[in-house]
């Protein structure tokens, strides 16, 4: 379950109430929407037009936790990796 609360963005687990996730989006939020299509993904609108994307990794999801990235870009290239493979193995296209 995902819900707002001021300028966070907040993810719990349903099965036992627990918060698995918490981040500051820095401006109030306008809507939240999340997807399953690949992975559990976060989609938030701020009140300044733009958009922040997360996307919530599994513990046992070790191919990520093995991988370091030095900077905001390579983060983001390696999770634009993952969210291709996922999508590509959900159509059945890989």
């Amino acid at each position: 379950m995902t819900w707002s609360a001021g300028v966070e963005v907040r993810v719990g687990r349903v099965r036992d109430g627990s918060l698995v996730a918490r981040t500051s989006t820095h401006e109030a939020l306008t809507c939240l929407d999340c997807s399953m299509d690949a992975g559990y993904v976060v989609v938030a609108g701020r009140k300044d037009g733009r958009l922040l994307t997360m996307k919530l990794l599994l513990e046992d999801d070790h191919r990520l936790r093995e991988t370091t990235a030095s900077d905001a870009e390579e983060r983001r290239r390696i999770l634009l990796h993952q969210l291709v493979n996922n999508l590509l193995t959900y159509t059945g296209l890989y």
